[in-house]
């Protein structure tokens, strides 16, 4: 799984699709969940369920989706397009830090349709760079390209780098990738640009750069790094105190400071114990062990025992796994009834077209006969008789052109000399009824020529 670090800068991305308060990226949770109770069916739900599953994020991962799936569900229901989007970002981070990077993609796949029909560039931004995030881990390559789609759409519509931190996301991306000098160009480039409008995201930076320092073995400016993240800390409480009191721990295991990676990793492992943070537990857990391993076995084996258990956490976690499985799984079937409900609509609507076209033109034939017992004029009836063989034919060709598309298989030039074949056959048949019709109606015109009392006569007898 990427590093805490990586999901919590997802997260502050997430954070921004709202809100720009330093201080209070989103509403207390107190306040949201009175809002919840009241507010109705509408949008705005659908917002404070999305800021609730980002508070919890860190607190309770359980709650956070739940509040996720409820507001993807409600977004779905009214057709809120912006929701829908915003839910599938949130959601899919969470299947990202549970390990399901195929779901995450999938769910994002289908938000990427919705995004691409709705037209706003920074969401679609955001939508590329979580994709880029959650192909990384399976295929480095595809989710740098994501990422570099997501830098070309804020360059492109001049973004503000406070809504979208791009280059921290490809430099965390460079950094998991091994290339470690361009992860540190496009981090110096975020650091730069953070100190202007958010901490966090310095700090966030900062953690980035100080992982990249330690792996290139340069241990000083890394707990330089450390250092500064951890007085940022101490002055903001941020959502990533685990992460660093870890990162503190190592460089000082490193360093050869036993008591002083000890002080850290403990207090790293309670941070991450109160957010049931498995990924980092287990970490913490094994340097730990590796502190007490020759010193005291009692300890030792203590945190070996959390080490496994966390480890048996972060790779079962069956409950999230359901949740996972069929939120997706109701998404995909929701999608799908739309889709089915839509086409049969459609199909209904041509249906009843039909049938009204078909009434129409037996109306018109019916007329001409009715006409013609009633002698009206032969020119009204030539004109009733072409339109009617006109609109038939027609619409012939409209019933049979799907047939014959479908036949065809949408090629080009079979449809061509399908519809040849068929113009070969119908428009005979149309020029010799056309012609019936016309000579019928002069033998009309003949009749009254030699008999022009023959309407008072039949007008007379009627009497």
């Amino acid at each position: 799984m990427r590093t805490f670090c990586f999901l919590t800068a997802f997260t502050f991305l997430s954070m921004f699709s709202f809100a720009q308060n330093e201080k209070y990226p989103f509403p207390p949770k107190d306040s949201l969940l009175k809002a919840l109770q009241t507010e109705k069916i509408d949008s705005n739900r659908v917002n404070i369920l999305i800021f609730l599953s980002r508070a919890y994020h860190f607190e309770n991962a359980e709650k956070a989706y739940s509040y996720g799936q409820e507001g993807l569900r409600l977004a779905q229901k009214i057709n809120y397009t912006k929701g829908q989007i915003s839910c599938g970002v949130s959601l899919s981070s969470l299947l990202i830090e549970m390990n399901q990077h195929g779901k995450a993609i999938e769910l994002l796949l289908k938000t990427n349709e919705i995004s691409e029909t709705f037209g706003n560039p920074v969401l679609q931004a955001r939508v590329f760079m979580a994709l880029g995030l959650a192909y990384g881990k399976l295929d480095y390559s595809k989710g740098l390209e994501y990422m570099l789609k997501s830098r070309d759409l804020i360059h492109q519509y001049h973004i503000p780098e406070n809504t979208i931190p791009i280059n921290l996301m490809i430099g965390f991306m460079y950094k998991d990738l091994g290339e470690l000098d361009s992860a540190l160009a496009y981090l110096h480039k975020n650091y730069q640009s953070s100190l202007r409008y958010s901490i966090r995201s310095v700090a966030a930076t900062a953690l980035a750069m100080g992982q990249v320092y330690d792996k290139m073995g340069n241990i000083p400016l890394a707990k330089s790094y450390f250092q500064s993240v951890l007085s940022f800390n101490n002055n903001h409480r941020l959502p990533i105190s685990g992460e660093i009191y870890l990162e503190m721990g190592k460089n000082y295991w490193k360093s050869n400071q036993r008591d002083s990676a000890i002080y850290f990793a403990e207090k790293a492992l309670a941070e991450t114990q109160k957010h049931k943070s498995y990924t980092l537990i287990h970490q913490t857990a094994q340097l730990l062990f590796q502190a007490y391993e020759k010193t005291d076995a009692r300890l030792a084996l203590k945190y070996h025992i959390m080490a496994s258990a966390a480890k048996d956490s972060l790779y079962n976690l069956d409950k999230f796994k359901e949740i996972g499985k069929y939120t997706f799984l109701e998404i995909i079937r929701q999608e799908h009834l739309r889709e089915t409900q839509s086409q049969q609509a459609l199909e209904r609507s041509q249906h009843v077209q039909y049938v009204g076209i078909t009434i129409f033109i037996l109306t018109i034939i019916m007329v001409s006969v009715v006409l013609y017992k009633r002698q009206v004029n032969p020119t009204i009836l030539e004109w009733i008789g072409v339109v009617s063989l006109l609109l038939l034919f027609e619409f012939l060709n409209i019933i049979l052109e799907p047939s014959i598309t479908k036949l065809s298989n949408r090629s080009p030039i079979i449809t061509l000399l399908c519809l040849v074949t068929l113009a070969s056959i119908v428009s005979p048949i149309h020029h010799f009824a056309e012609t019936r019709v016309k000579t019928w109606v002069k033998g009309i015109r003949i009749k009254h020529h030699l008999n022009p009392n023959l309407d008072d006569g039949v007008n007379a007898s009627e009497e």
